[in-house]
């Protein structure tokens, strides 16, 4: 990692992503950029002294921090947020946008989606959520797939970012099997029930087998990577196995839906996103 942004609306969770920033710079020797954003849409002098009061700020919040041997550069912009930190990642060629997680909202951010998820839809940029407080760099991660082009492709930038923890990752499947109580109501007998779960079980863990494999033979890092499989919806299994093996760190796909469909079916990695208190890296589909 070469460059990474962090973007801070200057809070308790903005200052979490900031520290998180500076400790993944350092084991890269990555320069960084501090972006907080101040709204465009007010008075000319209350913008100013809003421009001056944050950039004053953010000083002392860096100073503050362990950035010894790092290169920090401080920008402070007006604009609207989600768009300006885009533009400022995409423009300045960053590895990574770092950000924390904004406050939740509920009904509201179910049709318009925080600052961090409207940075994601609209970068191909990877994006770390930053929940928990840094206190090392991350020990292990857990990558969640479902063999598509998408997760594979996540599996890759983690790697390539340095993020699959220092000597082992765990790759996850959630997979679901058919309604056994439609089936029956059908009338399909408990033993073809059994059966077709069972040869859909077997070729989902046949298919996370190859991935570790594929991903093994292509890793120059030597990191170990453990594979699961667990029954159930993705977001559920996830923040389970998340919980029980104390990972600090899920790396997720974003899929592509756009328009109406992705207002309304959102995605695996958003419906996360709005639940989970670990660390998250978003990874888009490849531009």
């Amino acid at each position: 990692m070469r460059h990474l942004l962090v973007a801070t609306d200057l809070s308790a969770r903005g200052q979490k992503a900031l520290r998180r920033g500076l400790l993944l710079a350092r084991a890269d020797a990555a320069r960084v950029t501090v972006l907080h954003v101040v709204d465009a849409d007010q008075p000319l002098p209350l913008r100013d002294e809003a421009l001056q009061s944050s950039e004053a700020w953010l000083k002392t919040a860096i100073d503050a921090e362990d950035k010894s041997g790092l290169e920090v550069e401080i920008q402070v912009v007006p604009g609207p947020p989600d768009a300006t930190i885009i533009e400022l990642a995409e423009q300045a060629t960053v590895d990574l946008v770092v950000m924390g997680a904004h406050r939740r909202h509920l009904l509201r951010d179910v049709f318009i989606g925080t600052t961090i998820e409207r940075v994601m839809r609209g970068t191909v940029l990877p994006v770390l959520m930053v929940n928990r407080e840094p206190e090392a760099a991350y020990g292990e991660a857990l990558v969640a797939v479902d063999f598509s082009a998408t997760s594979e492709h996540a599996l890759q930038v983690a790697a390539g970012l340095g993020f699959l923890g220092a000597e082992k990752a765990l790759l996850l499947h959630a997979y679901q099997t058919v309604d056994k109580v439609v089936l029956a109501a059908g009338g399909a007998p408990p033993e073809a029930i059994h059966a077709h779960d069972s040869r859909t079980a077997g070729q989902a863990l046949g298919d996370l087998r190859r991935m570790a494999e594929r991903h093994a033979a292509t890793d120059a890092g030597g990191v170990e990577l453990r594979t699961l499989m667990r029954e159930g919806p993705a977001v559920d299994v996830i923040t389970r196995v998340a919980e029980a093996e104390n990972i600090p760190l899920v790396v997720i796909g974003s899929r592509s839906h756009t328009g109406i469909l992705r207002l309304l079916l959102g995605s695996t990695a958003e419906t996360y996103l709005r639940t989970t208190t670990t660390d998250v890296l978003v990874v888009s589909p490849a531009a």
